[in-house]
């Protein structure tokens, strides 16, 4: 199946089986190719196949970025925080689908709502990690 949101691959029942982490990190990349393609490839593969183009997993990409700026958009509009922190594996590769997901953010979050910073964590494991040292560094007079 060419183009199409998400909801083209997956039943929308098999939504209420996934975790947060299911969605916004590689698993669900993975699994949004897999569904596509029937192929099984890890998100770090999937992502160095859309380094040299393949339309495939560009397509997931993009698919995994929308799904990704609506997750923004909805911790924006129910949390209201200052601060979004980005962290794990994905977002080495963030050059491949964070435009569009901060396109798909901006577009949806509500004008009442402030855009949050969206940061990425100089720490790899852990966004509690990585937030905790932003506060640490705020607290000291840093930007984080």
């Amino acid at each position: 199946k060419e183009g199409g949101s998400v909801l083209d691959y997956f039943h929308f029942s098999e939504f209420s089986k996934w975790k947060l982490g299911d969605v916004i990190a590689g698993r669900g990349l993975s699994q949004i190719y897999r569904k596509m393609t029937g192929d099984k490839f890890t998100a770090q593969e999937i992502c160095q196949r859309a380094d040299r183009g393949e339309p495939k997993a560009c397509r997931a990409l993009s698919i995994f970025a929308s799904v990704f700026g609506h997750l923004l958009s909805l911790i924006s509009a129910f949390y209201d925080p200052e601060v979004i922190v980005g962290t794990g594996s994905m977002f080495k590769s963030r050059h491949l689908f964070l435009r569009e997901s901060l396109r798909v953010w901006r577009a949806e979050v509500p004008m009442i709502f402030r855009l949050p910073k969206l940061v990425v964590s100089k720490v790899s494991h852990g966004a509690s990690r990585g937030a905790a040292l932003m506060a640490i560094e705020k607290l000291k007079g840093g930007d984080g």
